[in-house]
């Protein structure tokens, strides 16, 4: 993929991505401009504990998860997302995800954790 085509698919991506989480939410979810090594993540209006990167393939995901990661840091959110495009699939398949560790910390939290696990 040429350069250039690759940065519209990046793009095309991120717009996706942003227009189905605000139809989907009703938030004022957009895409965010790059802001060089102090990024803040793709796309804006999503809960400031939250940092969210987009990535047009599945082939980024390490990639992908290392800059939502130091995104995170950047917007000092407390949790990174990651959003991964599926070729050929409607935007409501694509993959999120974020790293295993955080993504039980966030449950517990958002579970009013209790000490007990589902058996």
């Amino acid at each position: 993929m040429k350069p250039s085509s690759a940065k519209a698919k990046g793009r095309e991506t991120e717009n996706l991505a942003a227009d189905f989480a605000a139809l989907c939410t009703s938030w004022p979810i957009e895409r965010r401009r790059t802001n060089g090594p102090k990024d803040r993540g793709d796309l804006a209006g999503f809960p400031t504990w939250l940092a969210v990167e987009v990535k047009s393939s599945i082939g980024e995901l390490d990639k992908g998860m290392d800059q939502a990661m130091t995104e995170a840091v950047n917007a000092e959110a407390q949790y990174p997302l990651l959003v991964c495009r599926r070729k050929r699939s409607d935007v409501a398949r694509w993959y999120a995800g974020m790293p295993y560790l955080q993504m039980l910390q966030l449950i517990m939290e958002l579970d009013g954790y209790k000490g007990e696990a589902n058996t």
